[in-house]
């Protein structure tokens, strides 16, 4: 990757008919959608490389004589000549579907050699459909921002009075929203993708995961946007969870195990689980113990354990258990089952012990727990609105490179 270009992925490659180059795309750090990406051709002994279209992804050739690629809601075509490697007319749109996943620039189109047309005739899939909001014991649902954005994933700060939020694009960028202000502000800004923030004890700084192309890393922000994100560790694919309490221990999940960085003393992150899958896990207020969700009995089920010694563990679900939140106060253990938010009274100290779970709350289809308000009667979730984007229809052109010749050709 050229990196003097900004570049940090390439994706969607296709080998052309001289069997000596490949088309692809190319992601940059700083577009916000892949409706600003790249789509390059280059030499595969030589290296040689030329940008042909600027705004478009997911490129193929086409045997008439054009390429064709996914912009907006629309696929296009531009004439192109293969051996002088020169687009060669300007661009024209041919149908209006492709379904271009505007995060990742994937799209849902593709052609045999004989010239059959496969595409999902819905247009572009919009980033822009989730929702953040209040659930009550009710089932209620309490809208906390109006506008529905690519949220991913939110957290409460200490304090009670912001948000910090994980919203999706071609590169994902940490933003924090003042529930009093009712302001929504950016933290991080472009340079790839920024992710899975979590509060620190304190409310001053955001932990996050970042990544530019190849390289990983976990850093740390105040949470205003003010200078430079310090880097705390080089690590590719975290996913942070928690924070302890106390401020020495960053949680978060990679490969399937949960991982703990100290913050204190600088020590080497070392695996707190290393066993089957597990992917999520949280610390309870005073730091004792861990709850985590894992699939070792065959379904995810909501263990807890003491941290950091692991002495003993507990089955906390039964039929099932996903992202576990402790309350604030550390008596009580949620958790989601299914279309219900299940709560467990908890008792530390030196022994251990949890009631019956029980329903606390219905939780609405396509939302995604997050964290619990400060009096611990309500839920922060991310709902997905996936019904205006879902759809069952393929739809197939046959002569499809006939239809090109005959319209598109000159």
């Amino acid at each position: 990757m050229d990196s003097a270009n900004a570049e940090i992925s390439h994706r969607f490659p296709q080998l052309l008919p001289d069997e000596k180059s490949i088309l692809f795309t190319i992601k940059q750090s700083n577009i916000a959608t892949f409706d600003d990406a790249l789509i390059a051709i280059q030499d595969l002994s030589t290296g040689r490389r030329k940008v042909l279209v600027h705004g478009g992804a997911y490129a193929r050739y086409v045997p008439t004589g054009h390429l064709a690629y996914v912009r907006g809601k629309s696929i296009l075509l531009v004439p192109f000549d293969l051996d002088r490697w020169e687009v060669t007319g300007s661009s024209s749109e041919v149908l209006e579907g492709g379904w271009m996943n505007q995060g990742s620039g994937d799209a849902k189109y593709s052609f045999t050699a004989g010239g059959l047309l496969a595409f999902i005739p819905l247009g572009n899939v919009a980033l822009n459909i989730n929702t953040v909001n209040w659930l009550d014991r009710t089932g209620g649902v309490r809208p906390v921002l109006q506008e529905p954005k690519a949220y991913y994933t939110a957290g409460l700060s200490p304090d009670g009075q912001k948000l910090c939020l994980n919203i999706n694009a071609a590169n994902d960028d940490i933003w924090v929203y003042h529930l009093t202000r009712q302001t929504l502000s950016r933290v991080t800004f472009g340079g790839g993708n920024h992710a899975s923030p979590v509060w620190s004890p304190d409310g001053k700084y955001i932990y996050y995961s970042a990544e530019s192309g190849q390289t990983g890393s976990i850093c740390r922000k105040p949470w205003d946007g003010s200078g430079v994100g310090e880097t705390l560790a080089s690590i590719n694919g975290a996913f942070l969870t928690d924070v302890s309490r106390d401020g020495k221990s960053l949680i978060f999940a990679r490969n399937g195990d949960i991982w703990v960085l100290p913050l204190e003393k600088h020590e080497g992150v070392w695996n707190f689980t290393n066993s089957s899958p597990s992917e999520y896990g949280r610390l309870s207020p005073d730091g004792a113990y861990m709850a985590y969700e894992s699939n070792e009995s065959g379904t995810f089920e909501i263990y807890v354990t003491p941290f950091p010694g692991k002495q003993g563990k507990w089955q906390i679900s039964g039929g099932g258990g996903r992202r576990p939140i402790w309350s604030h106060t550390g008596t009580r253990l949620f958790y989601q089952r299914g279309s219900s938010m299940m709560a467990v009274d908890v008792s530390g100290g030196s022994s251990f012990d949890f009631s019956t779970p029980a329903v606390f709350s219905d939780l609405p289809s396509s939302t995604i727990p997050c964290d619990v308000s400060m009096d611990d009667r309500q839920f922060l979730v991310i709902t997905s609105q996936t019904e205006g984007i879902s759809t069952r229809r393929i739809d197939v052109i046959t002569d499809w490179f006939q239809e090109i010749r005959e319209r598109y050709t000159k």
